[in-house]
């Protein structure tokens, strides 16, 4: 399954801004739900193993942040890339910089993309998770 990354708007049938019941009608999967961070919202945030996704919602019970962890190769082709996790970060960085993009923000794991409105993230030389996430996630 090749899901699409569009910056600020959502991955693959999941958008931003969705309520819980939205994502579950799109996924047609029942999610487990776990916290992973003190930011979490107070009903938690949620998995789905079958898609390999992360859902992370605000405290207004939306989404708010998305983490593919799939292998299934997430595009962004509005920036002409054609697949993510899975792939080698240093050609995934390459793709992205002949489309235009450097990382905003790199400390060596993740690599976030505030302009076009995603990220990348590898523990090492692949690609394990990218994400997408509402205007204003990463402000203090």
């Amino acid at each position: 399954m090749t899901w699409t990354v569009e910056g600020y708007v959502g991955l693959g049938p999941i958008k931003l801004g969705a309520d819980r019941a939205g994502v579950r009608a799109a996924l047609s999967e029942e999610p487990k739900s776990f916290t992973r961070t003190a930011a979490a919202s107070a009903s938690g945030d949620e998995e789905y193993e079958s898609a390999g996704v992360f859902v992370y919602y605000d405290d207004s019970d939306r989404v708010d942040f998305v983490e593919s962890y799939a292998t299934a190769g997430e595009s962004v082709p509005r920036f002409g890339v054609v697949s993510l996790n899975g792939r080698d970060m240093r050609e995934v960085l390459a793709d992205l910089d002949g489309a235009g993009l450097t990382p905003d923000d790199d400390d060596g794991a993740s690599r976030i993309f505030f302009e076009a409105g995603f990220a990348v993230f590898s523990s090492g030389y692949v690609v394990e998770s990218t994400s997408v996430f509402v205007k204003g996630y990463y402000d203090d």
